[in-house]
């Protein structure tokens, strides 16, 4: 059965073929949650996170997936897909010219780290035993909260 859930990398590896083709240089940018990449992951808009969360003694993950921090149906839209995943341990997105551009959700270029994370992410998440608690991205906040590999 057809999904519709293309692969990131796929969309980041056709972006750099394409620029190519036109004589202009590129890279593949790994995407992870700075807090631990690899092991936390992060939530690709949008996000309703209900109340002050149910687990305080994961502070400040203290939202739990599915339980007070949903995933809306009416999230970011992907290429051919008006409601992807909206949670991943990694992504792949396309940088040059100074800039990066996310190619599964298309849009815009984006001139820093910080503002792809702002415009694209509303939280991170962990797994806690058999649980996955989140915490929500502070815009505008001074520190980064992703890594760019």
């Amino acid at each position: 059965m057809r999904d519709a859930n293309g692969q990131c990398g796929a969309w980041a590896e056709l972006l750099k073929d394409v620029l190519a083709g036109q004589g202009i240089a590129s890279s593949k940018i790994t995407v992870y949650a700075a807090s631990n990449p690899g092991v936390d992951g992060f939530l690709v808009k949008d996000w309703t996170f209900i109340g002050n969360g149910s687990s305080p003694g994961t502070a400040p993950y203290v939202w739990v997936l599915g339980v007070d921090a949903i995933d809306s149906p009416n999230g970011a839209p992907g290429q051919g897909n008006q409601n992807p995943p909206g949670a991943f341990y990694n992504h792949f997105i396309v940088g040059y010219n100074g800039r990066f551009y996310d190619p599964s959700y298309g849009g815009t270029f984006y001139a820093t780290q910080w503002e792809w994370e702002d415009a694209s992410l509303d939280g991170f998440f962990r797994d806690v035993g058999t649980t996955s608690v989140a915490k929500k991205n502070d815009p505008g906040a001074s520190n980064v909260e992703t890594v760019f590999v």
